[in-house]
């Protein structure tokens, strides 16, 4: 069991903090407007021209696609 979640800040970057909210890691991410779950270890990341699959262990987009 891993006891963190993101948070997405406003530099932007996501900030993956622990259960006592302290700040474990900050990843720098490109631009975006809300983060969602994709599995363990990853996140989509939402912006105004489609989502990105993020990868954040290796802090790096994975795949992207644009909006219908």
């Amino acid at each position: 069991m891993w006891n963190r979640f993101a948070v997405l800040d406003r530099m932007p970057s996501i900030l993956i903090k622990n259960l006592k909210n302290e700040i474990t890691k900050k990843v720098p991410v490109p631009n975006c407007d809300e983060i969602f779950y994709a599995g363990t270890g990853s996140l989509l990341l939402r912006d105004s021209d489609g989502v990105a699959l993020f990868d954040v262990q290796q802090k790096r987009c994975r795949r992207a696609g644009g909006l219908l």
